[in-house]
């Protein structure tokens, strides 16, 4: 009986006037197609340099550090001062989007840390690496530990924000004071995410999408995105934004961002992180204007965190510590010395 059900299967599709047959033929076509395509077409060699080719000598008191065999760059301002700020940068950002605030906080008094996160900035690039925010939140830990750092205070923005609250749930006796700016703070499983993030791990798909990155994001398309973020468009200088856009040149940034996509769907904080913050102080600063985690947003968390301090500040986007550097300077310090 089995055997002569396997017979009509085989006699369907190997008669070459039916229908099933040249749907079988064109599906394993099609497929076999979209797995070599992308073997087919080169990536694109573009001229990429490593991190240690970016000049780092304008950055006063910066340096590389290396973790568990995983290198990154810091700048480390101000190390005569007791107290110790803690700043980490949003998707697509680095330690460089904190060069407006740094030096003013050094002048209040504070040692300033601000970090390039596993996969961005000038930190090391691959595909292998752990990249989710947990993970992310381990490695801030041990930086600070080799810096021999055992209290700071947190600023997280974006991205940022998010790792921030892991770091607070995993290691409360070192923080201080938290701050989230404009946080993409994730509280639930994504579909999507997972999905896609299952798909990265496929070597074809995972081709296809550094086809697309090394092709699309060039200087032009990232100046496009980042200018997109802001409300004050005069506050990001072409200067400003071809420093931005030099990580983008080193070799590896695509690997590193199929590795952030591909442990995407690991991001979200623990259930109880809210409560377990109930005896910290912690300030929301948003923008007015910002686009992408819009005024709501911030007003739904004040209401989840009573001891929340919410600050809005008028006519800037998603980065106001670049948009309106003095009054977040102002807010900041305002609140870490209450």
């Amino acid at each position: 009986m089995l055997n002569q059900y396997f017979i009509n299967i085989k006699n369907i599709f190997t008669q070459k006037d039916n229908k099933y047959y040249k749907v079988f033929f064109f599906l394993i076509f099609f497929i076999l197609l979209f797995i070599l395509v992308p073997y087919i077409i080169p990536i694109p060699d573009l001229e990429k340099s490593s991190p240690e080719d970016i000049d780092i000598t304008q950055f006063i008191e910066s340096s590389f550090i290396e973790i568990d065999g995983y290198r990154t760059f810091i700048i480390d301002r101000g190390k005569e001062n007791k107290n110790v700020i803690t700043f980490l940068h949003g998707f697509g950002g680095s330690s460089l989007f904190w060069l407006d605030n740094l030096d003013y906080l050094v002048n209040k008094g504070y040692r300033t840390i601000a970090i390039d996160l596993k996969g961005f900035g000038l930190s090391q690039k691959g595909f292998k690496y752990s990249y989710d925010h947990r993970s992310q939140a381990e490695f801030v830990y041990k930086i600070l530990t080799k810096l021999g750092i055992e209290k700071t205070n947190l600023v997280g923005h974006s991205m940022g924000g998010n790792i921030a609250l892991h770091f607070s749930y995993l290691y409360p006796d070192m923080l201080d004071k938290l701050v989230l700016v404009a946080p993409a703070i994730i509280e639930t499983d994504n579909i999507f995410v997972s999905a896609f993030s299952n798909l990265i791990t496929l070597p074809p798909f995972s081709r296809y999408v550094s086809h697309f990155v090394l092709r699309f994001f060039d200087l032009d398309n990232f100046r496009n995105f980042l200018l997109s973020t802001v409300y004050k468009k005069d506050g990001i200088t072409e200067d400003r934004i071809l420093q931005f856009y030099k990580p983008l040149t080193i070799s590896g940034w695509n690997d590193s961002l199929l590795g952030i996509t591909r442990d995407g769907y690991k991001n979200k904080i623990p259930e109880d992180v809210f409560s377990s913050l109930s005896s910290k102080e912690i300030l929301l600063v948003v923008g007015s204007h910002d686009s992408i985690v819009a005024v709501d947003i911030g007003l739904n968390y004040n209401l989840k965190i009573p001891n929340l301090i919410l600050k809005v500040i008028k006519d800037v986007g998603h980065l106001p510590m670049i948009e309106s550097p003095i009054e977040f300077n102002s807010i900041l310090v305002d609140f870490l010395q209450k």
